[in-house]
């Protein structure tokens, strides 16, 4: 690994308190999608998942979550942190047509490492990611004061039903609202705080719990699209883009 990805790491060790020998097991587990799920049913299963509250301290102590969020976004911070410029295709070109050219507050929800938005801030809008309240947000915060990032990326550290404050251009949130209890319930907060006419980008997968634990058991009949569809409609949103390419990213827009 590079020095600059050893910083990284070292970060990490910071914000979690693992060790570097439990580090590097779960990273090596994390090479085979069935240890990788087993030690994540475990975590999971260590408590009854029955309440927000509930799930949310599963985001917070999951050692194998973070090293998840890690690998899937560590790209995207090193792009950050050099300045990289990010292309614009699919659903970026799209959004950032609806937002416009002028420097946008944009909230990335359940974003991990910017893995999906980092481009966005490479086009001069500021993007705050919202996750929940720990290891993550802890991470981020380090990496942003390291890495020179402040007024250009934020976080939003998520510690309760409704944890966004500000009013935003334009909310992402992929495959996210399947993690939470009450899906409906954050969409609306999410509603609330986009402006009229506002982008929504969003994609999600209800159901398979016996895949991913973490996907809400009782969420599965969202997975029909036509009563997910109905829901958004009744929160306030309507429909503005479906990925000609097949990909299950959406945009929706607010109706204020």
């Amino acid at each position: 690994m590079t020095s600059e990805m050893e910083d990284l790491v070292a970060l990490a060790l910071e914000a979690t308190g693992m060790s570097r020998g439990r580090w590097d097991f779960l990273m090596e587990e994390m090479k085979s999608d069935a240890k990788m799920n087993l030690i994540m049913r475990e975590d999971w299963g260590k408590k009854p998942r029955d309440s927000e509250e509930a799930i949310r301290e599963y985001y917070r102590t999951s050692d194998i979550w973070f090293v998840n969020t890690f690998l899937n976004g560590v790209g995207a911070l090193r792009n950050l942190g050099l300045g990289v410029q990010g292309g614009s295709h699919g659903w970026l070109e799209m959004f950032m047509k609806l937002i416009g050219p002028r420097k946008r507050s944009i909230l990335d929800y359940g974003g991990g490492f910017f893995k999906d938005t980092w481009p966005l801030v490479s086009f001069g809008h500021h993007v705050e990611v919202a996750e929940v309240q720990g290891p993550v947000t802890s991470f981020l915060k380090m990496f942003i004061e390291m890495a020179g990032l402040e007024g250009k990326i934020g976080v939003v550290e998520v510690n309760s039903d409704t944890p966004v404050i500000d009013l935003y251009d334009g909310i992402v949130c992929f495959e996210t609202l399947e993690h939470v209890l009450h899906p409906e319930a954050l969409t609306e907060h999410l509603h609330r705080h986009l402006r009229a006419g506002g982008p929504f980008a969003f994609s999600t997968t209800f159901g398979a719990p016996e895949h991913a634990p973490y996907h809400v058991a009782s969420n599965a009949p969202l997975g029909d699209w036509n009563v997910w569809a109905e829901i958004l409609k009744r929160v306030g949103f309507s429909p503005c883009w479906t990925d000609p390419a097949g990909s299950s990213a959406k945009i929706w827009r607010s109706e204020g």
